[in-house]
């Protein structure tokens, strides 16, 4: 079966026959143009968003007092300072201000991060490991705007050759919002 159309080329005809077919390159042209044309006048849809975020308040904290173990003398028991719920002669206290509110989590020193040293020795007769950091736990910053954290911890039996003469260490509470 032999169905004959026209092909263009330059300013001359000619015959398409394939498998017995013949095309006629006008009607695939024709054809092809107008889904083009359908293509290009369909309109895209479009959606628009907004792009959001709220900035917090930054965490500060700021150190009230300093945690002060009784004065011994060498061989002394172990002396734990409670943490407690509100400032103590012994405790180390602090306020934690931020965005009102807003949950936070507190961090204490792990037992071993924390030795008090005597500058006038060295060796462990001149070291005080301090350990079993605790503290009241504040969840949260209050609807002030700021909240109180005190900290407690424990100090190891002294040496019966502990160097006489003052000790003392820095140690590190850090405070983030969840």
């Amino acid at each position: 079966m032999s169905h004959r159309g026209i092909f263009l080329s330059g300013a001359r005809a000619k015959e398409l026959r394939s498998s017995g077919w013949t095309f006629t390159l006008l009607i695939l042209v024709s054809a092809t143009l107008g889904l083009l044309t359908q293509t290009h006048s369909a309109k895209a849809a479009e959606g628009t968003a907004l792009v959001k975020m709220r900035v917090f308040a930054a965490v500060a904290v700021n150190t009230i007092s300093d945690m002060l173990f009784t004065d011994a003398v060498s061989g002394a028991a172990a002396e734990t300072v409670p943490a407690d719920t509100v400032e103590t002669s012994q405790n180390a206290s602090f306020v934690i201000t931020g965005e009102p509110n807003r949950a936070i989590t507190v961090t204490l020193p792990q037992d071993g991060q924390v030795i008090m040293v005597n500058s006038a020795g060295s060796g462990s007769d001149a070291e005080i490991p301090i350990n079993q950091f605790t503290s009241n736990n504040p969840q949260s910053i209050e609807s002030s705007g700021s909240t109180e954290l005190f900290v407690g911890a424990s100090r190891e039996t002294l040496s019966p050759t502990q160097l006489p003469g003052d000790y003392s260490s820095q140690f590190i509470v850090d405070v983030v919002y969840q």
